[in-house]
């Protein structure tokens, strides 16, 4: 059956994880991040050989992750005068056969160096719970200058996600309000050293002009001497100077500006 209503009684077992997983991650993005909940999954370096990751949750793949409690990762000693970056990760494993699921907390030693730009995280292969069967989930990173560690949370939020949505709906919003429009003066004739000048009426009701973006004639060619600028909100000026080599007249002169608005 190609369709199926998974929210509903079929008088047997039929939701699986994979199609609640698929739910989750249509409803609240793909990728991995942690949910605003309990402690959000805050660390702390509990001593020197001690990372701490507090209560909270996460998204995997579209797979929930609980923490219901403090959990520790050992962190190995560093050396004096070098720097080196650990990772603290969720290894998540699904066995083929079975397609039980299994989570391990792991530590990733990374190299010392001897500067800490020059320390590089340890490599891991991410991989994907949609196509795969495990998934490698950095939630820390350990900075060990010498013998003193510092950890940081690497897992973006839900908060920080809704706040980046909004903010691109925001700039959405404003590239969707502006907008630009052509207008074109003429005369029908420009003697040499002559001027087309003309006050146009660039009011557009419910939006603001921000600029001229755009001028051109039908003597680009003939090296005219040329003016465009706002009056004011409503007006705008635009010239050009016949100053063609030749000193004959134009027959017909026509020129275009392109405003640019922003509605209000």
């Amino acid at each position: 059956m190609a369709f199926d209503v998974v929210t509903a009684k079929q008088g047997k077992p039929h939701v699986t994880a994979d199609q609640q997983a698929l739910m989750q991650a249509g409803m609240l993005g793909k990728g991995r991040y942690a949910l605003d909940a309990l402690n959000n999954l805050a660390c702390t370096m509990t001593d020197s050989n001690t990372l701490t990751v507090d209560t909270g949750g996460l998204m995997v793949d579209g797979r929930w992750v609980v923490n219901e409690a403090q959990t520790s990762f050992a962190i190995a000693n560093g050396s004096q005068a070098q720097f080196r970056k650990d990772l603290a990760v969720l290894e998540i494993t699904v066995d083929p056969s079975t397609g039980v699921t299994s989570l391990e907390e792991k530590v990733l030693q990374g190299a010392t160096a001897a500067t800490e730009a020059a320390a590089a995280d340890p490599t891991y292969e991410p991989g994907d719970l949609y196509t795969g069967l495990t998934a490698v989930v950095p939630i820390a990173r350990i900075t060990l200058d010498g013998l003193t560690p510092t950890c940081k949370a690497l897992l973006p939020s839900v908060a920080d996600l809704k706040t980046i949505s909004e903010q691109t709906k925001k700039l959405g919003d404003s590239v969707s309000s502006i907008c630009s429009k052509n207008f074109t003066v003429s005369q029908s004739s420009t003697p040499y050293g002559g001027t087309l000048e003309k006050v146009i009426d660039i009011s557009m009701e419910g939006y603001k002009p921000l600029g001229i973006v755009g001028f051109t004639s039908n003597h680009n060619g003939s090296f005219p001497f040329t003016e465009c600028c706002f009056i004011d909100d409503t007006h705008a000026m635009v010239a050009f100077m016949n100053l063609v080599p030749n000193h004959n007249a134009w027959g017909y002169s026509e020129a275009t500006i392109t405003v640019l608005y922003i509605k209000q």
